[in-house]
């Protein structure tokens, strides 16, 4: 895989984005795509536009490697724009884009409400816009592609309440080392919190900004306010492997960990017996379905607007199982 630059695009492929007004956007809610679109003239490829959030870890890098496997499969010209998480670069992106006529827009969004009226703005233009990974319920976006983050907060919150049931039952304490710039992550964190019941508390949410050295600074404090800590729950691989790092720089191995999505570090600390359940998503097939309804709806066809992924609770009795795809 090439080299991610925020301020460029990968060579080799092109990328357009879409940005315009709002006037179009009831009328695309209600019709596919059709085969006089631009993306169906004869001989010509589908442009599509993949304007990813970041890529500062590995769910976001296999995510590309889906759409980079994919995009050949479908005879597909995509370019590969990285936001290096930051909300208004992906914006003037996708308003590059649009200057630039790409049939289909795919977009992994880093905040709902600030990439709304580019979103809005590309439909109105009559690019077609598919959300991936965070969903948009929006009429300008016709198809997304993803995960209930929510209800799989809500599966880790419930491993973590049955545990303490049955060893901790007099009571159990949890750190939450999030991303509060990620509305993904807090839908994480707000199910898994709501999962809990009253059996663990929530000490405190420390907000590691979807920065891995930032989650070590702030799992350490976390770790330094709460010596008594019984559980430590990160949403995304960052804050993950940032946590991890904090725990072995001060010896607290006492504290169980639970996070979100599995990377080397967290099979090396479910193998240690440190992390005792990591939520996983499919992240290549994200990309790769992605594309594929890129290259329909840019072609003319139909597609299904909601197409949800199940989320893998990766655990010491399962992990031989992803141990290839991460050596």
């Amino acid at each position: 895989m090439g080299t991610f630059n925020a301020d460029r695009l990968l060579s080799g492929k092109r990328v357009v984005l879409a940005l315009t007004t709002l006037s179009a956007v009831a009328a695309l809610s209600s019709c596919a795509a059709t085969a006089d679109d631009g993306a169906g003239q004869a001989g010509e490829k589908p442009k599509v536009a993949f304007v990813q959030a970041h890529m500062t870890s590995t769910f976001r890098t296999q995510m590309i490697e889906g759409v980079e496997e994919a995009a050949a499969e479908h005879d597909v010209d995509v370019d590969v724009y990285n936001s290096n998480n930051e909300v208004i670069k992906q914006n003037e992106a996708m308003q590059n884009y649009v200057t630039r006529g790409v049939d289909v827009i795919a977009v992994a969004a880093i905040e709902y409400e600030s990439v709304l009226p580019a979103v809005r703005s590309a439909a109105g233009s009559d690019v077609k816009v598919i959300a991936v990974d965070m969903q948009i319920d929006d009429p300008a976006v016709l198809a997304q592609v993803g995960v209930d983050n929510r209800a799989g907060g809500a599966t880790m919150g419930e491993l973590v309440a049955q545990d303490a049931a049955e060893n901790h039952p007099e009571g159990a304490t949890v750190g939450i080392v999030g991303a509060l710039n990620s509305e993904i992550q807090n839908a994480r964190a707000d199910g898994f919190k709501e999962a809990l019941g009253g059996q663990v508390e929530v000490v405190q949410t420390v907000d590691g900004q979807n920065r891995q050295e930032k989650a070590v600074d702030e799992a350490e404090n976390l770790l330094t306010a709460f010596p008594d800590l019984t559980y430590l729950y990160a949403t995304g691989e960052p804050a993950l492997i940032g946590a991890l790092a904090a725990i072995e720089s001060q010896g607290r191995t006492d504290v169980q960990v639970y996070g979100w999505d599995l990377s080397a570090e967290g099979i090396r600390a479910i193998d240690s017996g440190l992390v005792q359940a990591i939520a996983n998503q499919p992240a290549k097939q994200e990309g790769v379905q992605a594309i594929e309804l890129a290259a329909k709806l840019a072609r003319g066809e139909e597609v299904e607007r909601d197409n949800m992924l199940e989320i893998d609770v990766v655990t010491p009795e399962n992990i031989d199982e992803y141990r290839e795809d991460y050596s």
